[in-house]
């Protein structure tokens, strides 16, 4: 299997948005709900997640493999900020903000078009 990138922002971003009092209560039930965009339902998270992701600074994340990176300038969940810095202090990164949202399933074409140009892939869209 392929390697899966730790969440760096993930615990930043949950932080700022829950405060510390719903840090408290995730910290304290063991999971919190978060909408999950395949599903397309709240489901819980267990904390585990929060306090490993907080364990690794972004700081110290050094990407050196070509990654693509594909954000939605409309995502209300992740700044597209966020992506913008990650590429200008990782070279290997190929940045792409798009027009969709933090699921970008409004962009799939746009997305497969991408991720094949990027892969060096010479397949046609898939139609609907």
């Amino acid at each position: 299997p392929l390697p899966v990138a730790r969440p760096v922002a993930f615990a930043a971003n949950r932080a700022r948005s829950m405060r510390a009092p719903g840090i408290a209560a995730w910290r304290a039930q063991g999971h919190a709900f978060f909408f999950n965009y395949t599903l397309g339902t709240e489901e819980p998270v267990h904390y585990g997640l929060f306090a490993d992701a907080a364990a690794y600074p972004t700081a110290a994340l050094r990407i050196t493999t070509p990654t693509l990176l594909i954000h939605g300038r409309q995502d209300e969940t992740v700044p597209a900020e966020q992506s913008s810095a990650m590429a200008e202090r990782h070279p290997a990164i190929t940045l792409h903000l798009i027009d969709a949202d933090h699921a970008l399933t409004d962009a799939l074409p746009t997305l497969w078009s991408l991720i094949t140009a990027w892969a060096g892939l010479n397949a046609p869209t898939p139609g609907p």
